[in-house]
């Protein structure tokens, strides 16, 4: 468990920056993905999941896990509502793909018992949602198979967003 919280150290403090507005008064400034940003992301997936046949829930996060915004397709299971949210949690908070996460929490990986940890998600259909450079939120997406779910939370992103890089499984 030191390990688990050590990370959630150093992604937490890795989110602040420090800005410098008037030299006797430092400020902290972030970026969070916005509302109408998040709501376009949302009609970007289900879009791509329609193309796919594929029927989904799709969360989108802020940096703190906090729901911004939400889709359940018609047609989706009600299980898929906790886990896109959690994905979107999980991918927010850790700042990390939840297939990433998968990979680090396995027996032996520095992460070991992440999966434990109240609301986090270590299987694919969650990203973080970068916008010139920095993390923003997290999108999460359930109700396909796990690699499909990340594809459609990926092409959402990038439609809306533009490329994002970063380590997935």
């Amino acid at each position: 468990m030191k390990s688990t919280a050590f990370l959630c150290a150093i992604f937490f403090l890795g989110t602040l920056t420090l800005v410098h507005a008037d030299e006797n008064k430092p400020t902290f400034q972030r970026a969070e993905i916005t509302r109408t940003a998040a709501l376009e992301v949302v009609e970007a997936a289900i879009a791509e999941a329609e193309k796919r046949g594929e029927v989904i829930a799709i969360a989108i996060c802020d940096l703190g896990g906090h729901l911004i915004a939400f889709a359940r397709m018609d047609e989706a299971k009600p299980a898929v509502v906790k886990i896109a949210t959690d994905k979107a949690y999980s991918s927010a908070i850790y700042r990390a793909t939840t297939g990433k996460l998968q990979e680090i929490s396995l027996p032996g990986e520095p992460a070991y018992g992440l999966a434990a940890v109240d609301r986090t998600i270590t299987f694919q259909g969650g990203i973080p949602v970068k916008f010139d450079g920095a993390i923003v939120g997290g999108v999460g997406v359930s109700g396909a198979a796990a690699h499909v779910d990340e594809e459609i939370a990926l092409v959402a992103v990038e439609k809306v967003l533009g490329r994002q890089e970063f380590e997935t499984n």
